[in-house]
């Protein structure tokens, strides 16, 4: 189970469920200051300028914009820009930016947090690679990272143990990568080899083509003697996907598969390092290890982990059962949870809200 924090502001959905009503900032109206969630497991330390951030726009159209951000209000995705050299500030869609940088870089502090039993620590560091929505990319080094409704935050290294602030909006984002491959991870720790690898993918291919399938035929979409015959034509491509094939046969449109594959995306059963584990390659304990490592973020066994009591209480037991999650420790900020799989992000506006009034994070 992967350990992932509640803290001030958000760290994955709508971080103005975060903002107290009567704080600065709250509105664009209103705020002075910039609300902007720190990586996991970090605090920023500096002071924010009263007056707003440096930063550079980049809009959809390809053309830019520096100036100071004097407020963001994620809630209604939009930030308010004071561009230089102009008389008075003006208010951004995020759905007119590719991405916000901040140009200031900022002192970002890693919290501790005392668990008692072991922890798979989490890599200082993970690479990124992007493809916007004017296909150009955008790679590099984080820091962590924050999945939020309104988009992706990114914290790129700088000296001193500070980090350049980025945001990329949700719709700019056409492909997200974040960490390494598991495979890859794998290799790099000599924990299995190029082949073995190999062959899990081919597995994992297979597995979700025939994923693919029972979900097209147990919905209807498409017939038992159109899928095989599918698979037949598939036989003599073997490089294109079963996907594919059903609609060059013209038995699934482009829509409708794009449609089964976002739900298949979400299926966290077909994941590589359970596949190479089922395969006596690697063993569970090394596979979460080397997630942590991938998300930066820490892993635990909750058989050798043991909550705080004063966490406990801090949920109750019903709300953490009905979001499978578990209450572990403070931390100076907020509250360490744990949960089965950190990338998912349903229901969370009503989760997070919730345990706002409980944590006072």
């Amino acid at each position: 189970m992967l350990d992932t924090r509640v803290s001030d502001p958000d760290r994955t959905d709508d971080l103005s469920l975060h903002m107290p009503r009567n704080a600065p900032g709250h509105g664009l109206a209103r705020q002075t200051t910039l609300q902007w969630p720190a990586p996991p497991y970090y605090q920023f330390v500096d002071v924010a300028p009263r007056d707003g951030e440096p930063c550079l726009l980049t809009f959809t159209d390809g053309e830019k914009a520096t100036g100071v951000v004097v407020g963001f209000n994620p809630e209604e995705h939009a930030l308010k820009f004071h561009p230089y050299k102009a008389a008075s500030a003006v208010t951004v869609a995020c759905s007119a930016l590719l991405s916000v940088r901040l140009l200031r870089p900022v002192l970002a502090r890693r919290e501790r947090v005392s668990l008692e039993g072991p922890v798979f620590p989490p890599s200082e560091r993970q690479p990124f690679w992007l493809k916007l929505a004017n296909n150009s990319l955008l790679e590099g080094e984080t820091v962590g990272h924050v999945n939020a409704v309104c988009g992706l935050f990114l914290y790129l290294p700088e000296a001193d143990n500070k980090v350049l602030r980025v945001l990329v909006p949700a719709h700019a984002a056409r492909e997200v990568r974040v960490g390494k491959p598991i495979g890859e991870l794998l290799i790099d720790e000599k924990a299995a080899s190029l082949d073995a690898v190999t062959q899990a993918l081919e597995k994992q291919k297979g597995l979700r083509a025939r994923r693919l399938g029972e979900y097209l035929t147990a919905n209807e979409i498409v017939s038992q003697e159109q899928l095989l015959a599918a698979l037949k034509e598939q036989k003599s491509q073997p490089m294109q996907k079963l996907g594919q094939t059903l609609v060059e046969l013209g038995f699934l449109t482009a829509q409708e598969l794009d449609e089964a594959l976002a739900i298949g995306a979400r299926d966290r059963s077909l994941q590589l390092g359970q596949i190479l584990a089922d395969m006596g390659v690697v063993d569970m304990d090394l596979v979460h290890s080397v997630m942590a490592k991938k998300l930066g973020i820490p892993y635990v066994n909750l058989r050798k982990v043991r909550p705080t009591p004063e966490a406990l209480k801090r949920i109750p037991p019903a709300v953490a059962s009905r979001y499978r999650v578990l209450p572990l420790a403070h931390t100076e900020s907020g509250l360490v949870i744990a949960i089965d799989d950190p990338t998912r992000t349903s229901t969370t506006p009503t989760r997070r809200s919730t345990w706002r009034s409980m944590s006072n994070s």
